[in-house]
């Protein structure tokens, strides 16, 4: 099973790439600095999973799509709560936890959350023909707006004129929830940015929010909370053993994954840290769904990690009433080095389709069809073909 015993910190693995599109695992050593001269960022680079903290490189490429950060709520992925009442209430609707309010609320940024702004390092160059950023800030909570102290955002972004991604230093949220990033030189004329945010090491899984660029500030601001949520550690959790032998795991709401240790890859937790949510889609601060319609049932999974292919099956319980044989759309949220099972990227903060399921003929599961698997353990989602 290829999963790391250890927080992720970046370490030289793989020589550095340039890329443009998805990151790739490449990393360095370079934990206070950057590569080829760059002192704050590294370009390309992708940490395997977990935490980003001691190094730069690594998390999302600004992907295509998702709804921009600063126009639309933005969100977050889950961790694990070992204790709370998860799952699903009464007729499909899903039970707050002990912890959070995940019922409707409304979120409002700190009151602080423009005051001592960075300085403007320099005027925007003549020859940037892009977005020029120096600076970007933004506040994480839990569901209900619960300021998280520790979290990280980590912006990425794509250079103009190059299109290479660069992934910089994540900022740490203070007490009030808010970080900034500060980019560097070599990163302030770009076409396109992505956040990574995470909570380390109290089993919190990621989340991927594009940013909206187009016309803003040197320092961009994100109006909007980002959001992670909390996930429940799955119980009667089967032994490790045999790690290339597929078992089923249940996950919060009776959500069935066919897993299979030895094809899983997480930087970020170990097989007994594996657990989930099911989430309203409607809850705020869902940021990735784009211009997609938003999904009729939502799960958050925990560690993040890639699965190799054909993926992994699943099996999600039909809360939502859906009539046997109806067909449904299964999406995933790209993350770190998120692959279809045909090789191709699927962009971090990517909201994209991986196959297609089935409502089975006592219509009690969604199942995925044959030689349809779960690309990696991210957001999981689903909605009725119409």
């Amino acid at each position: 099973m290829r999963l790391s015993r250890r927080p992720l910190l970046l370490r030289k693995t793989l020589p550095l790439l340039l890329l443009t599109g998805a990151c790739s695992n490449a990393s360095s050593d370079d934990a206070a600095g950057g590569a080829s001269g760059t002192p704050d960022a590294q370009v390309g680079g992708t940490p395997a999973g977990g935490d980003p903290t001691g190094g730069t490189g690594g998390a999302p490429s600004g992907g295509s799509g998702g709804a921009p950060v600063g126009g639309t709520p933005t969100g977050g992925a889950g961790g694990q709560n070992p204790g709370g009442a998860g799952g699903s209430g009464e007729g499909g609707a899903v039970a707050p936890w002990d912890d959070e309010t995940d019922t409707p609320w409304t979120p409002t940024p700190p009151a602080d959350l423009r005051e001592n702004l960075p300085a403007v390092p320099a005027p925007k160059p003549a020859d940037c023909a892009a977005e020029y950023v120096t600076a970007v800030r933004g506040y994480i909570t839990a569901p209900g707006g619960r300021p998280l102290v520790g979290a990280k955002g980590q912006v990425c972004v794509h250079l103009f004129p190059s299109e290479s991604l660069l992934c910089l230093r994540p900022g740490d949220s203070d007490e009030r929830g808010i970080f900034t990033v500060e980019m560097p030189e070599n990163a302030r004329c770009i076409t396109k940015a992505a956040l990574r945010v995470i909570q380390p090491g109290v089993g919190k899984a990621s989340t991927y929010c594009p940013v909206g660029v187009a016309g803003t500030e040197p320092n961009l601001v994100l109006d909007e909370p980002l959001v992670v949520f909390q996930t429940r550690r799955v119980t009667d959790l089967p032994p490790e053993g045999d790690e290339m032998a597929s078992r089923p795991i249940t996950f919060d709401d009776g959500l069935v994954v066919d897993f299979t240790p030895d094809l899983y890859y997480s930087g970020g937790g170990e097989y007994g840290d594996l657990g989930g949510r099911r989430v309203d889609p409607a809850s705020p601060g869902l940021c990735f769904f784009g211009e997609a319609d938003a999904p009729e049932g939502l799960y958050a999974l925990y560690p993040e990690g890639q699965i190799t292919a054909p993926g992994f099956p699943v099996h999600i319980p039909n809360t939502t009433g859906l009539p046997a044989g109806a067909a449904v759309q299964l999406y995933v949220l790209g993350g770190l080095d998120c692959k279809l099972a045909d090789g191709s990227a699927i962009p971090e903060a990517g909201w994209q389709v991986f196959g297609t399921g089935t409502v089975s003929a006592d219509a009690s599961t969604i199942d995925s069809d044959a030689g349809v698997g779960l690309p990696c353990l991210t957001w999981l989602g689903y909605r009725r073909l119409n």
